[in-house]
């Protein structure tokens, strides 16, 4: 299990594209660098789309998206493990 204030790769899934275009723009605004990539086939994501994170802990990502009432849907960890990412969700 991924320790909450340990820094890492995060996966935010959201319900339609509208919602992750708009907190990519917001996140961004906010000084925190996100990049709009496809949802990988393990993680359900409604609109197809996610946003990946880099090098944050889940913490500052939850208070991030908090702080600007981004609307989404789940949170995950991701952590390569012998050349395979594994996904691990929060809340």
């Amino acid at each position: 299990m991924t320790q909450p204030n340990s820094t890492q790769d995060c996966i935010v899934t959201f319900q339609s594209s509208h919602l992750a275009l708009k907190a990519e723009q917001q996140l961004a605004q906010s000084q925190m660098s996100c990049r709009l990539i496809s949802a990988p086939r393990v993680i359900s994501s409604q609109c197809g789309f996610c946003l990946l994170i880099e090098n944050q802990s889940s913490q500052a990502v939850f208070e991030a998206l908090d702080s600007l009432s981004v609307a989404y849907s789940n949170l995950y960890s991701k952590q390569p493990r012998q050349g395979v990412n594994h996904y691990e969700k929060y809340r």
